[in-house]
């Protein structure tokens, strides 16, 4: 199938939403059918996987490991792999929720090479999942393990342009906990965004806004004697148009929905993390506290974001700097987590991916463009 038969089915679909009954304000996004799909999962490693006795903590993080468009200067996955993996080492999680992660005929799949990376480091088996979300022809059924289809795939090979390759990218879980069960929810699509770029802009706003797909993932994970818990990872839609706001209330909704229907109810907590693109300042953030989880980052005692000093920041970090400095200036990812019958402690919370690595003209390359956040729950259970 040539590309202009995808351009014209999801120019076709994008108009044929109501975007003149959506308002910046206080509008809805379009109602859309609901989407799930099979994550593509697996196991890397040969020893024992972690396990958390009762009484005990969770570690919990969330990272950005920002996608790879080829192996040019700052997007060089090769180069910063090695760095990606050092950062979450050290932060020593039980579980992590990645975004941007690259699936292509170049790298492979990088949530399968980082869970590689951790159990020959660790000694542990690690287990992964990871579900497509760019490019996503909007309505396709994901038909394809771990997201996609016929479309989709055709899309992917020409989504580089003007750069040679293809490009796929989605969330992922890594976890060295026991993964039993994994399934991914697309979230409301912002197709009807594309009518509104102003200027008109083909490459950086109208197409990204019919193919750009945001999903909630879900895994089911078995810590051992502390019992099953649910953990959900999304990546929200980033700006893009004067209704992106819109489209980002819409999908992290969509989300919380999508937790009251699949979490189990037990004694863990229901984590939910992610790269919401909101802070603690936006209507998002507040959707999701108003639903009963709490920011593990500031109940630990961490500081919020000082955009004066970097501190507590974990977005706008420059990939490639000429001090060891941070550059970060907004905090926009986040470890949520909703207590179960047990009560919640918000141990400690830290930031991940400060760990650049001087080059050889004497600059400072970044693992990502994004810090990570990882914190420590414990669930008491004198609470139960």
């Amino acid at each position: 199938m040539r590309l202009r038969h995808v351009l014209i089915a999801a120019v076709t679909f994008s108009t044929a939403l109501p975007a003149g009954a959506v308002t910046v304000a206080d509008g809805p996004a379009p109602a859309v059918p609901v989407v799930d799909g099979t994550p593509v999962c697996g196991t890397a490693g040969t020893g024992p996987h972690s396990t958390v006795p009762a009484n005990s903590v969770v570690r919990a993080g969330t990272y950005n490991v920002l996608h790879s468009q080829g192996e040019q200067d700052a997007w060089n996955l090769t180069k910063r792999l090695p760095q990606i993996l050092d950062a979450m080492e050290a932060a020593d999680a039980h579980v992590w929720g990645l975004q941007e992660v690259t699936n292509n005929s170049q790298h492979g799949r990088i949530a399968e090479l980082i869970a590689e990376g951790l159990a020959a480091r660790t000694g542990r088996s690690w287990d992964w999942c990871w579900f497509l979300s760019n490019p996503h022809v909007p309505g396709e059924p994901d038909v394809n393990e771990g997201g996609g289809g016929p479309l989709s795939d055709q899309m992917a090979e020409f989504s580089n342009f003007p750069s040679e390759g293809d490009f796929r990218e989605g969330v992922a879980v890594v976890t060295s906990l026991d993964i039993t069960e994994a399934r991914s929810r697309r979230l409301t699509p912002r197709a009807y965004e594309a009518p509104v770029c102003i200027p008109p802009d083909p490459l950086g706003c109208n197409l990204p806004a019919v193919f750009d797909s945001r999903q909630v993932m879900w895994t089911r994970i078995d810590t051992g004697d502390a019992g099953g818990l649910d953990f959900f990872n999304t990546h929200l839609a980033h700006g893009l148009t004067d209704l992106s706001g819109v489209t980002k209330r819409a999908q992290v909704e969509m989300a919380l929905a999508t937790i009251e229907q699949w979490a189990s109810a037990d004694p863990l907590p229901d984590l939910f993390v992610g790269d919401f693109n909101s802070t603690s300042e936006d209507d998002r953030y507040a959707t999701v506290v108003d639903s009963g989880f709490v920011d593990t980052y500031l109940d630990a005692g961490a500081l919020e974001c000082d955009p004066s000093t970097h501190v507590g920041c974990t977005s706008d970090q420059q990939q490639i700097t000429d001090t060891p400095e941070p550059t970060t200036t907004s905090r926009i990812d986040f470890v949520f987590a909703r207590p179960g019958s047990c009560g919640l402690s918000s141990l400690d919370a830290s930031i991940v991916g400060t760990n650049a690595v001087q080059q050889p003209d004497g600059r400072w390359l970044w693992p990502s463009d994004h810090l990570g956040v990882r914190t420590t729950l414990r669930c008491d259970a004198a609470s139960r």
